[in-house]
């Protein structure tokens, strides 16, 4: 008789471990406005310089950075690495106030592009992104505070690119700017 209890634990053990590992895990959405692809982006493609700020802590950061977004694979991935460096009194320094890394794809089970970006920390991310013409918007929620955390870009036929970024904490309804950037294109 034990013998047959510990047969049928194992059995319900089994089934509940496949049903777990069977779960994807959650994906961060921003509303998509229609189906979209990867070649929605091309108006990012290319190196572009500027300036821009952010707020750590209490401590507002001026940097001038620099990105690259270049298509990969046939066109199947488009790649953005972008170094943002310290400047105090208008003259850059050696600190890296701002890393960006990160690679845009097409997400089949969504049917839109899915975005995975990396920290220099260590820590990654993956969201869907919401284009809509020259604008681009993607978010996440912070997983250490819960707070949910949404980018804006919009792209001219000029070259020009302004993001900003921004930040509701969790438990508040307020969101709070704390990311800006204007780089023109090379």
């Amino acid at each position: 008789m034990q013998s047959y209890k510990t047969i049928l634990l194992a059995i319900i053990m089994m089934l509940v471990s496949s049903a777990v590992l069977a779960q994807e895990p959650e994906k961060k959405q921003v509303p998509q406005a229609k189906t979209q692809s990867i070649s929605d982006l091309k108006m990012m493609a290319g190196d572009w310089n500027g300036t821009g700020w952010i707020i750590w802590g209490r401590e507002r950061k001026t940097f001038s950075i620099n990105e690259t977004l270049s298509f990969k694979l046939g066109g199947a991935l488009l790649v953005v690495e972008g170094l943002g460096r310290e400047m105090i009194d208008g003259k850059v320094t050696d600190k890296i106030i701002h890393q960006a890394y990160g690679v845009f794809k097409n997400d089949p089970d969504s049917g839109g592009v899915g975005f995975r970006f990396y920290k220099e920390n260590g820590n990654e991310g993956f969201t869907l992104i919401k284009v809509d013409g020259m604008k681009v918007e993607w978010g996440f929620t912070d997983p250490a505070s819960g707070s949910e955390i949404i980018f804006k870009e919009s792209y001219s036929e000029d070259g020009v690119w302004e993001e900003t970024g921004e930040v509701k904490p969790k438990g508040s309804e307020r969101w709070i700017q704390f990311f800006y950037m204007k780089l023109t294109k090379k």
